[in-house]
């Protein structure tokens, strides 16, 4: 599924030119992985410290809240 996405925003990028050469191709294909792959690690990492945020933003509403009773 991935790949055809590649090769469908490859080919969309080079339609200009008459002959797709192999090795930037590869290269491109390579470029957006790489960069997939960045892009997931750091969402990854975003999503954790918002968890990470809202365990501790529950456990001081629990402290103040059990406080009150």
């Amino acid at each position: 599924m991935q790949q055809g996405i590649i090769d469908g925003l490859i080919d969309i990028l080079l339609t200009n030119d008459k002959v797709l050469f192999n090795s930037k191709r590869l290269l491109l294909i390579f470029l957006i992985r790489v960069t997939l792959g960045i892009v997931q690690v750091y969402f990854s990492l975003f999503v954790f410290f918002l968890l990470i945020l809202t365990a501790f933003v529950f456990a001081i509403a629990v402290r103040v809240f059990s406080d009150l009773g």
